[in-house]
């Protein structure tokens, strides 16, 4: 029913708000920084040492060209490890400022009104950057791999690195939507799974953008694979325990927005708070309906019920999830006799 539907989408849509708040007035380009794939295998070997190093590479690559345009860009970056057919596809989406502030605290646009900077020099900031990084993380014996790193730098030295650029658009709502899908989601929803009792075989419906053409939507094909294959490409995707997927660097780091906006130009500082006023007040309505509602069994009717809160076993999960438990924050309070 609607209200089961606006449950489902309401934590997406809160999200797409906070980010929406912090957007400055200006346009921004949709940037996409992809892991090559020769370097799939090593990311599955070492997830969270080479997530990392793709989110400090394209940052590090948008620093170099803020550089040289003379200006602080801001960036969003937000990972995503799957392709539509959920094979293993890690790359991380950017909503970059279209120009960025000098040091008068003045607002730079670039010189094209196209494009951020040229992409051939994006391209090539954004490969070395990554073999910087990746070479800064053999030295310090962090990466577990068979290949050493002069190996993969021999494979990857001479091929050409591509970084999907956007134009710069004012209207980040579609892209703002774009993202919070997949942060609010997993890899696959269940509309597009259906096990086939027949020949026990696990069917995937996906859009086919490989073969999409050109001002025509991607249609939907679908593959069968077994189902132990469909466990394997779902939880491929599951992120390292306590992992943060949505990075915020530049103007947009916490910090450095603190500390400008109350300083800039006001025009440039959106102002979108309504709209979270307003998700702040349906949620309570949501909390409300839900005390109220009543609890009835659809069958038959019976509406004798009672709740009863059930205490989880919490050792469970240290002792059969791998690494959960690690790389946990540090604790809040000071542990007396340190």
């Amino acid at each position: 029913n609607s209200h089961c539907m606006l449950c489902q989408n309401y934590k997406r849509l809160v999200w797409q708000s906070k980010l929406s708040s912090r957007l400055y007035n200006v346009p921004y380009t949709h940037t996409t920084f992809t892991l090559p794939k020769e370097l799939r295998g090593l990311a599955k070997r070492n997830p969270r040492q080479m997530y990392d190093i793709l989110f400090k590479s394209a940052w590090s690559c948008l620093e170099k060209v803020g550089k040289k345009l003379g200006a602080k860009l801001g960036m969003v970056g937000v990972l995503h490890t799957w392709g539509s057919d959920l094979k293993y596809h890690p790359h991380v989406h950017c909503l970059v400022t279209f120009g960025g502030l000098d040091d008068n605290n003045k607002w730079k646009w670039p010189v094209s009104s196209r494009r951020l900077y040229r992409y051939s020099k994006i391209n090539t900031y954004y490969k070395e950057a990554f073999l910087k990084n990746l070479y800064v993380s053999y030295k310090k014996g962090n990466i577990d791999y068979h290949l050493s790193y002069d190996q993969i730098e021999l494979e990857l030295k001479s091929k050409e690195w591509v970084v999907n650029n956007a134009w710069p658009t004012e209207n980040t709502e579609v892209i703002e939507s774009y993202l919070s899908k997949y942060i609010n989601r997993s890899a696959v929803s269940k509309k597009r799974v259906i096990y086939n009792t027949s020949d026990s075989e696990v069917e995937i419906i996906y859009k086919d953008y490989k073969n999409q053409k050109q001002g025509e939507p991607a249609k939907y094909v679908s593959k069968k694979i077994s189902p132990l294959v469909a466990i394997h490409q779902i939880v491929q995707h599951k992120l390292p325990p306590y992992y943060h997927r949505v990075r915020y660097y530049g103007l947009h780091h916490s910090a450095v927005e603190r500390k400008i906006k109350p300083i800039i130009d006001q025009k440039l500082v959106g102002n979108k708070d309504s709209v979270r006023i307003l998700f702040e007040l349906l949620s309570k309505v949501l909390r409300q309906q839900n005390k109220s509602a009543k609890r009835e069994c659809p069958s038959c009717g019976y509406d004798k019920f009672y709740c009863e809160k059930k205490a989880g076993d919490m050792s469970w999960v240290y002792a059969n999830i791998v690494g959960y438990g690690s790389n946990k924050s540090p604790p809040l309070k000071r542990v007396s006799g340190y």
